[in-house]
């Protein structure tokens, strides 16, 4: 089996484990340090996560270099982009810690408004805690991207895998021992430092990652050569980051901690839908790049995309319809009614990014052409329309208005232009992609209205309800979707599988019977 295999094996086991760990963590730490200081955090992380930006891209466009030195130069080419890479976040490691130092002493003149003075300084404490995180992070990108280009997608995830279960192991030991908010941002930088060696050892011992060091001319001279792309990229990032963090900012600022607790929740549950999908997109990210490199054609690229779509999508709509059934209850329960807002954020955010995440391999294709500075300057638009649509929606709807601008934004970018875009200029062929997908909604879309129609006529809010709930939408997903919506081959996949995991099992009894 592959290592793209494999790692996709344990990146969903990384998913799942991660949903059941926050299902248990999450209401640990509202209960030990409150909606407040969870607040605090959450806001904290958003402001500290703008220092990420200081990469200038460079961490994203590792893998087009790696892919193009390896092809013309052979290692002694790929020991350059290593040393300049690392000659680069070494720098830019020790600028991060310098602006984490301003983000601290200047944290009264952002958040005074609404926050006491305990939160103020709390608020100190965890910018300087997270800043080092940032910049520690920012250290490990080079071996984090040499690994993603050698394609050991297992060894990746086996590290994601040990990342989950140590922070909130050793957090929830902390806080029952008296620890506070400050002690959970605590133990999250000693884990990252735990990885980085990791990811060091490893690149460097298993890998053989060299590094060809010369001058400083012939690195300003790599850096010319690698910059210019890596800059078009951090634009990208720049609105990223703005679209999913500033507006944790703008409710902290104008709507105090406890709507960003409520904020913070959504997103908390908006990246489990984030990782479903770019989880795989993640693990053809070289394979793009290579295709590319070795002259790939735009059929080639369209097939990719279409087959990872419809990954994506039926792993995407199935979880997401299975929330909007559920999720009411499973907030309430999970959280607290406090924090009841949170699924309508959700519902509201997912439903515009249901299209922009089943097709976020087109975004590499985009890179990997060199084709994504038009999606650069539509994105900038569509931020600053986000920023002054929260900041109205904010004021007029409270908390649920952080959620408006960024969803009207959404769907008219990534939805509508994007795709024509990437039909006229990408030169992906998005008829053919949407006949060979659309069809993957229809099975969630379905089951939806007929198990909420289910909850209309008999009502309740039981356990056994909720389980009854669960088996009719699964169900009817299923159904339909090996009814109307797999293909031929999809059926072959799952038919072979089942029948494989069949035959084991029969040999395993017959070992047994045979032994006893």
């Amino acid at each position: 089996m592959s290592q793209r295999r494999y790692g996709a094996m344990v990146a969903y086991a990384n998913i799942l484990l991660k949903n059941l760990i926050s299902f248990m963590y999450i209401p640990i730490l509202l209960k030990f340090v409150g909606g407040n200081q969870y607040g605090l955090y959450q806001m904290t992380s958003s402001a500290v996560g703008m220092l990420s930006l200081l990469s200038l891209g460079m961490s994203a466009s590792y893998v087009r270099f790696f892919w193009q030195a390896k092809r013309r130069d052979g290692d002694e080419g790929v020991g350059r982009i290593n040393s300049a890479y690392l000659s680069f976040f070494l720098l830019i490691s020790v600028v991060c810690l310098a602006a984490g130092g301003v983000l601290t002493n200047n944290v009264e003149i952002l958040f005074q408004k609404n926050f006491s003075e305990s939160e103020i300084e709390t608020t100190k404490m965890l910018m300087v805690i997270l800043s080092v995180n940032v910049a520690v992070t920012l250290l490990s990108s080079v071996f984090d991207s040499y690994i993603i280009a050698n394609e050991k997608y297992l060894v990746e995830q086996l590290r994601v895998l040990f990342s989950t279960l140590l922070q909130p192991v050793f957090s929830i030991i902390l806080l029952i021992g008296g620890g506070d908010i400050v002690a959970v941002a605590t133990v999250q930088l000693l884990v990252t430092l735990i990885f980085i060696f990791w990811n060091m050892i490893y690149a460097v011992s298993r890998l053989k990652m060299k590094f060809k060091f010369t001058n400083i001319r012939n690195l300003v001279e790599t850096g010319k050569n690698i910059l210019p792309f890596s800059g078009v990229i951090l634009i990208n990032q720049i609105i990223d980051l703005v679209n999913n963090n500033f507006s944790t900012l703008l409710v902290g600022n104008m709507l105090g901690p406890m709507s960003v607790a409520v904020f913070a929740i959504a997103n908390q549950l908006k990246g489990l839908f984030y990782q479903l999908t770019f989880t795989i997109s993640r693990l053809y990210v070289s394979k793009v790049h290579q295709m590319i490199s070795f002259d790939a054609t735009d059929g080639d690229l369209t097939n990719l995309m279409i087959k990872i779509g419809r990954i994506q999508l039926y792993l995407l709509v199935s979880a997401f319809g299975l929330f909007v059934v559920l999720g009411q209850s499973f907030i309430e329960f999970w959280a607290g009614k406090d924090y009841g807002e949170a699924y309508w954020l959700v519902v509201l955010m997912m439903t515009s990014l249901l299209v922009p995440l089943s097709q976020n391999i087109g975004l590499e294709i985009q890179k990997a052409k060199n084709l994504h500075r038009f999606r650069i300057i539509l994105m900038c638009f569509s931020t600053l329309f986000n920023l002054f649509a929260s900041i109205i929606f904010i004021k007029k709807f409270g908390v649920l208005g952080a959620g408006m601008g960024f969803s009207i934004s959404t769907v008219v970018v990534n939805v509508v232009v994007i795709n024509i875009y990437n039909h006229k200029v990408v030169g992906l062929d998005m008829f053919k992609y949407w006949r060979k997908v659309s069809n993957v909604i229809l099975g969630p879309g379905i089951a939806i209205l007929l198990t909420v129609g289910f909850n209309c006529l008999f009502g309740g809010n039981s356990i056994l309800k909720v389980m009854i709930d669960v088996i009719l939408y699964g169900t009817l997903t299923l159904l339909i979707h090996w009814i109307f919506s797999c293909d031929e081959n999809e059926r072959k996949i799952i038919t072979s599988s089942l029948n494989g995991l069949l035959n084991k099992a029969i040999l395993r009894d017959k070992g047994v019977e045979n032994c006893e």
